[in-house]
């Protein structure tokens, strides 16, 4: 089974990935410097910690001069981002280094820091992780169709590539996460299981738990899976694991003397004049469990009404279930699981919708895996033309939201004008 790595594969998967590439690096130059509240939440805290050495958004005797996010929380007399910590600080690092080596302030060159750390933190990673699974998928695959298509399907079918080119934790969880499903498949099947990897892929599951809370099932599977695989290197997995677990912990402590999240501190939302005493739009909507369930999947911003692609992952799970196949039947049967914990947090926790938001940006950070979950069916499914047909139809359905959130706030529409009005 799979497909040899010729020179024809290799240049056409380079060809295609350059050219998604090249997309995500316009798009990310296209961006208006205008930020939105959720993503202005994170990045606030990256230029308070790079330009003043602090977490606080605003207190007595210091305040941004960014315009405040919605996504805050109050400590006493200080605000903060009620986002996870982690990736903020990861970036305020990285922005740190810049500002030593060219001398400059973050504020002041907000835009060029901005550009900078999406494609660091998100562009680059993404089309490393597309390269990666392309290696992967010509090893498993028995059709250069099912490889192309799923190519295609992982990358503009999917909101996470979408995503990719503004700040948020969402894009860079579902990375990880494909980087640690493929990290432990050179683990399981090729019996690389060096110590280093390990630890590689501990400090991984640690941190995308840490950047996404309600992710953590599909991390605390793969270190199962490690402890299985050799219970001494399992150990020095889940150590490494609670690393940046045990560093966000310190944090909040640090900012709120409570060790928990903010997510799980409710009350520091509801501060005299915060947003969410007295929501707008969407996120004053309080439907009823059942239909918010039914939006989260079929109705308003579905996740299959949205990126019908991933019925094909529903679907050859369940054909794992039944027997049919035993691609990965293990590891996927934990990672539906821990998509099972993650959407009943959501459902239990919230009627959040994500605001003007495009998709439910929580489920991000499995869309990858649910992919690559389908990879057995689209190669049966690939087999005949009324599949071939049936699967591009819904590949062509999930394209138009992934593009839309590529081109959200991007400056396309003013220079149109620009140059109509320069003509005439």
């Amino acid at each position: 089974m799979g497909l040899p790595l010729t020179k024809k594969l290799k240049r056409n998967g380079i060809i295609i990935i350059s050219l998604l590439g090249a997309l995500l690096l316009v798009m990310t130059f296209m961006k208006m410097s205008r930020l939105t509240p959720n993503p202005r939440s994170r990045v606030i805290t990256v230029e308070r910690l790079v330009d003043s050495w602090t977490w606080s958004h605003m207190n007595p005797t210091d305040t941004t001069t960014f315009s405040l996010s919605n996504d805050m929380v109050k400590v006493g007399d200080r605000y903060y981002s009620s986002k996870p910590p982690l990736y903020p600080l990861l970036m305020a690092g990285e922005a740190l280094l810049i500002s030593k080596l060219t001398g400059t302030e973050f504020h002041d060159f907000k835009v060029d820091y901005l550009r900078i750390l999406v494609i660091l933190n998100q562009v680059l990673p993404y089309l490393l992780m597309l390269w990666c699974i392309w290696l992967f998928l010509l090893k498993y695959v028995r059709s250069e169709w099912t490889a192309y298509y799923m190519l295609f399907a992982l990358s503009i079918g999917m909101l996470s590539f979408g995503y990719s080119v503004t700040i948020n934790n969402h894009t860079p969880s579902a990375i990880l996460y494909v980087f640690i499903f493929l990290l432990w498949e050179k683990i399981s099947q090729q019996d690389k299981d060096e110590w280093w990897r390990f630890i590689l892929l501990g400090g991984a599951c640690g941190f995308a738990f840490a950047i996404e809370l309600p992710s953590g099932g599909i991390a605390a599977w793969f270190l199962i899976l490690s402890l299985s695989k050799n219970w001494k290197k399992g150990i020095l997995a889940v150590l490494t694991a609670l690393v940046p677990v045990l560093i966000s912990m310190v944090i909040y402590k640090n900012l709120s003397g409570v060790w928990k999240p903010f997510y799980l501190q409710s009350e520091l939302y509801r501060f005299e004049g915060s947003y969410w005493n007295n929501p707008a739009d969407l996120d004053a909507i309080h439907p009823d469990k059942w239909i918010y369930f039914f939006h989260m999947f079929l109705g308003f911003r579905g996740l299959f009404s949205m990126t019908p692609i991933l019925l094909l992952g529903l679907v050859s799970y369940f054909r794992h279930i039944l027997g049919m196949g035993k691609f990965f039947r293990k590891e996927f049967t934990g990672i539906m699981a821990g998509i099972f914990f993650l959407v009943l947090f959501i459902i239990f926790r919230s009627w959040n919708y994500g605001g003007n938001c495009i998709g439910m940006r929580w489920f991000i950070c499995f869309m990858p895996l649910m992919m690559l979950m389908a990879t057995p069916l689209v190669d049966k499914l690939s087999e005949k033309a009324v599949g071939r047909v049936g699967m591009v139809f819904l590949l062509l359905w999930s394209i138009p939201w992934n593009l839309e959130a590529l081109y959200e706030e991007a400056y396309i529409t003013g220079l149109f004008e620009r140059m109509w009005d320069s003509m005439f």
